[in-house]
């Protein structure tokens, strides 16, 4: 296979530029030339094979409301690589007969105050199949607050001897505060609703 390049292209709107970073798709662009037969289960992978994973949900920059059911669901999947002329490999299918580790990562951040990228926490597992997903609720939301989140994926290999990232995919999303009810709004302590009176009649005009 031909050297790999890398393009990046932003997907992060309305954010501080020292966040804008953390939605950077790498995109990986491979060759003309047609790609060499891909690596067999015994052979350990190299830097470039380990492409990036897709996300399918949340959609770009959707918004939650912070609500008691809230659940964000990161949905992922693993495509299988077709080259430009032809060549193809099936990252799922070579981790099924691999001797060593593949693993996908995904690590969520949010934009801090000063528009920086703080790292919140990271969760990873087996690949096993085309899809892989995280689900987050509503009390691992409460530990962080509303405001602008993101979801780094990508792929690895372990073996004896070394470990293998893959490309970088990025997802922004919000979590917004739903708008309060009347019955929901704090006062403060002696304040009471008077209920609602019509106006009283205006007095007769005299002839």
């Amino acid at each position: 296979m031909k050297k790999a390049t890398r393009k990046f292209r932003r997907i992060f709107t309305t954010v501080t530029p020292a966040f804008a970073h953390l939605l950077i798709i790498v995109v990986l662009t491979i060759g003309s030339t047609t790609a060499t037969a891909q690596p067999k289960p015994n052979e350990p992978l190299i830097q470039g094979w380990i492409y990036s994973p897709k996300f399918k949900a949340p959609t770009p920059y959707q918004k939650f409301d912070f609500k008691p059911d809230l659940t964000v669901k990161l949905d992922l999947e693993i495509p299988v690589w077709q080259g430009p002329t032809g060549g193809k490999f099936d990252l799922v299918a070579y981790a099924k007969a691999s001797p060593f580790t593949e693993k996908w990562h995904i690590e969520v951040v949010k934009q801090g105050p000063s528009g920086n990228e703080v790292a919140l926490q990271k969760f990873e597992g087996l690949v096993t199949g085309y899809q892989f997903s995280l689900p987050l609720n509503a009390d691992w939301f409460k530990k962080h607050g509303p405001g602008k989140y993101g979801a780094k994926a990508y792929l690895s290999q372990t073996t004896s001897q070394s470990k293998v990232t893959g490309m970088i995919a990025g997802r922004g999303f919000e979590i917004i505060n739903p708008p309060l009810k009347m019955s929901d709004q704090k006062l403060g302590d002696n304040v009471v609703v008077e209920p609602h009176q019509a106006a009283p009649p205006k007095p007769p005009k005299r002839p």
